[in-house]
């Protein structure tokens, strides 16, 4: 029942329960025998090389997931060619069904053998076409022009040295965010590590196409963790942005290329904040006059002062004067809302990722008492009493917020902050100045 039996030795090694099928004349679906003269050129190093711009069945092919400075990519066999149509590996990769892959060509460099599981050692070579359907029983790609790959760039500066690296990733919806995040994690260990003593900040900017916003104004997120592991820990900054967006449900989102730049310094740059203060000004107050008081590494203490305007349309009463940083600010949002911030239409999301959530961005806010309406996680602070009225009454789950944020000041600073500073005002609006209110 299989004309090709020695075919069928070569299946039943990369996938025995495959081969049994074989030898009772039932191949499944997607599974292709390989000619004996095809199966017999395999030698101890893999299989026959692929050159460029060919494949051969029995040879190496691969799928590229990064190329350029680093090349890291899934590695299997050439099965059978009909014409411009490739049928490969005999087993999935991520068995997602209909994709969209780079194709390449490879060469197994050698093998290591092992009991539990031997495995290849290959080389990636040029892209020849393209992967269309990852199934259980292998996967089927076709000959021609490769997708396009993302291009991602990073430069890494640590202290006098600076390098930069050039990669591009697979553009897949999955798959994306976390190579991402290879690219800038391994551009920082080629040079340094992640276990020092050090500060990371970083600048990223990316461009999308598929959103007339975002075409407009590229995304940019700057960020900074220190210590031993704070780059590890950045992982859900670097990916999640970029995972958000790709899986979006609004709009076929298309990342187009990725720049970011790593800044080291050492040691740690760190500073807690320990307490705030501020000028009670007499007569009418336009700006509060607010000093953040730091102690740094060492016990060195450090004040950073900043001018907080007053909203004219305060009412007297109770306020808090705040001081922290931008990541602990973003960090309470959904806890001042009473619920998350609204991110179920794209337009929210992009807003929601603009806001600066850096560490090392010192904030001054004043708090106000919860007004106006949170629905379906949106802020509206100043409607008017009859809209608001009517908003509490037909939307679902409408609520005040715990909190408002009356007035709002951010200062970068050169440190990584720790810590809030919490002082009760009280707005006398006949006498025209706040005075502060002692805390319980």
């Amino acid at each position: 029942t299989d004309p090709w039996p020695a075919a069928d030795v070569l299946l039943k090694v990369m996938a025995p329960e495959l081969g049994r099928a074989g030898t009772e004349g039932t191949w499944p679906v997607g599974w292709f025998s390989v000619p004996p003269a095809a199966a017999g050129t395999a030698s101890a190093a893999g299989a026959p090389p692929a050159t460029a711009g060919h494949l051969a069945p029995g040879a190496a092919c691969a799928i590229p997931l990064i190329m350029g400075d680093a090349l890291l990519g899934v590695v299997g066999t050439v099965t059978w060619l009909d014409r411009d149509a490739v049928y490969m590996m005999g087993h999935p990769f991520l068995q997602r069904g209909p994709v969209r892959w780079p194709l390449a060509t490879a060469r197994v460099l050698t093998i290591l053998p092992s009991r539990q599981m031997s495995f290849k050692m290959a080389g990636i070579g040029e892209p020849v076409g393209a992967v269309l359907h990852d199934q259980r029983s292998g996967m089927t790609g076709r000959l021609g022009e490769a997708p396009p790959m993302i291009p991602v760039t990073v430069t890494v500066a640590d202290g006098q040295a600076v390098r930069d690296y050039a990669f591009s990733v697979v553009d897949d919806r999955a798959l994306t965010p976390g190579l991402v995040f290879w690219c800038l994690y391994n551009s920082l260990l080629v040079q340094g590590n992640d276990t020092s003593d050090q500060t990371v900040r970083y600048r990223i900017r990316q461009t999308w196409a598929g959103d007339p916003e975002l075409e407009a104004e590229p995304l940019v997120l700057t960020g900074a963790a220190a210590g031993p592991g704070g780059a590890a820990s950045l992982a859900g900054d670097w990916m999640a942005t970029v995972g958000l967006l790709l899986q979006n449900r609004e709009r076929d989102l298309k990342l187009r290329s990725l720049a970011a730049r790593l800044d080291v310094s050492r040691p740690a740059a760190r500073a807690v904040i320990v307490g705030l203060d501020h000028d009670a000004a007499q007569g009418v107050v336009d700006t509060l006059t607010c000093r953040v008081r730091l102690e740094l590494r060492g016990g060195a203490r450090e004040v950073v002062t900043i001018g907080l305007p007053v909203p004219a349309y305060l009412e007297p009463g109770g306020y808090k004067l705040v001081a922290a940083s931008e990541a602990e600010l973003f960090a309470l949002e959904s806890r001042r809302l009473g619920e998350k911030p609204a991110a179920a239409e794209l337009a929210d999301l992009v807003r929601l990722l603009r806001r600066p959530r850096s560490a090392d961005g010192l904030v001054v806010a004043l708090v106000a008492p919860g007004g106006g309406i949170v629905a379906d996680g949106r802020e509206y602070p100043h409607l008017p009493g009859s809209r608001a009225r009517l908003l509490d009454r037909l939307a679902t789950g409408a609520h005040p917020p715990l909190a408002h944020l009356a007035a709002r000041r951010d200062r970068r600073v050169p440190w990584v902050l720790e810590g809030s500073a919490v002082v009760d005002l009280e707005l006398e609006r006949a006498a025209g100045r706040f005075t502060v209110r002692p805390r319980p």
